[in-house]
């Protein structure tokens, strides 16, 4: 009991390590990590005890860690569920070698690894260090390239990726514990490592499409408003020019009414002149 509750803890801690840093939480890292590790450990614990294990577990976890992303994560979407379900990928990937290269060196069903504490350990010890080094690669490497803006073909992804998710647990239960492993079987592993790769890279795929399709949205937009602030633009000009050769027609008109002392024509066409003036602000701000 003991031993399962440092090993659960040691996942956990791993798990929310990742999704802090993958997803980049800041400030509240500390909050997020000790939630979700001091509640999962416990409820992983009591749930490997009363043997409720594979797809049911890691959804109760991965619920736990929703609830808590939602909460802490300022920016939350389905960004954030997608990236909780890729570190769960690569848990069931290093449990899935780590079992796979135990069974094939001792020649034993993986069910008999359990049944043997030094050989369990063993296996625990193997896949701590193998998901290290997956997390640790996926962080430097960083194969999900998230955007900000909100894309609907993520939800498709998210379903994919939950489909993956079932797939491999149900599979370690049905077929992986009952069966003796061979070279086949552990290649069985690699096809979910490819699988897992093509999901990172069709996300990708979509991301940048999408992201091009915004940016070129974008560009049209931006074109567009200048064209139309081009048309604004002459228009205003060609209306101030206009009242510009009024004006100094008036103007001419004004003076040649007071050499002639016809003082009211030139009073009346000095207030149409105002008029006209008062006319280009409206002009020049549309």
């Amino acid at each position: 009991m003991v031993f399962e509750l440092i090993n659960n803890s040691i996942e956990n801690i791993l798990i929310s390590f990742f999704i802090s840093q993958y997803l980049k939480l800041d400030d509240n890292i500390l909050n997020f990590i000790l939630s979700t590790v001091v509640i999962n450990t416990i409820l992983s614990t009591i749930l490997s005890y009363l043997n409720i294990i594979g797809i049911t577990q890691t959804l109760l976890i991965q619920t736990i860690i929703v609830l808590f992303l939602y909460k802490y994560h300022e920016n939350f979407s389905f960004q954030d569920i997608i990236t909780s379900l890729f570190v769960n990928i690569l848990l069931f990937i290093s449990i899935y070698i780590s079992i796979y290269m135990i069974s094939l060196l001792y020649n034993l069903t993986p069910s008999l690894i359990y049944q043997s504490n030094t050989l369990y350990i063993v296996h625990v010890f193997l896949s701590k260090l193998l998901f290290i080094f997956l997390i640790y690669v996926s962080l430097k490497t960083r194969p999900l390239k998230f955007s900000k803006i909100q894309i609907k073909e993520q939800n498709y992804l998210l379903l994919f990726e939950f489909l993956i998710v079932i797939v491999m647990a149900y599979y370690f239960l049905s077929n992986t514990l009952i069966e003796k492993i061979n070279i086949l079987s552990f290649f069985s592993s690699f096809g979910f490592l490819l699988l897992f790769f093509l999901f990172c890279y069709i996300f990708n795929r979509i991301i940048i499409i999408n992201q091009e399709l915004y940016e070129t949205k974008l560009k049209n937009k931006q074109n567009y408003y200048k064209l139309e602030n081009l048309k604004n633009l002459n228009t205003i000009k060609n209306h101030t020019e206009n009242i510009e050769h009024r004006i100094n027609y008036i103007l001419q008109s004004i003076e040649y009414d007071l050499k002639n002392k016809n003082y009211n024509a030139a009073i009346k066409k000095i207030n149409y002149s105002k008029e006209l003036v008062h006319n280009i602000a409206p002009a020049l701000c549309p």
